[in-house]
């Protein structure tokens, strides 16, 4: 069995991660190199780490309001006159 732990890494992708790491590409751009290079979506994230945030970022902060509960939903759609339930195409 083949031991993935030791699978070398294309190495554009060190320096991928320290353009990074050093705020000299965002996120998005990280990503789309990452993802060029044959690597996945979440294994590009979990390569990116925690720390791809700028540094100094804050997190978002949640909304001013809390959010209104209650009130109506109102929505619209076509619905078919059913003649025969038997004969009608679902």
């Amino acid at each position: 069995m083949a031991d993935h732990a030791r699978t070398p890494v294309h190495p554009a992708l060190r320096e991928l991660q320290d353009r990074l790491r050093h705020g000299l590409i965002g996120r998005r751009d990280f990503l789309a190199a990452a993802s060029r290079l044959g690597l996945g979506a979440a294994a590009a994230l979990a390569v990116a780490g925690p720390s791809s945030r700028k540094a100094g970022a804050a997190p978002a902060a949640p909304a001013g309001e809390a959010p209104k509960f209650g009130g109506t939903l109102r929505c619209s759609m076509n619905v078919k006159e059913i003649a025969d339930p038997a004969t009608y195409d679902w």
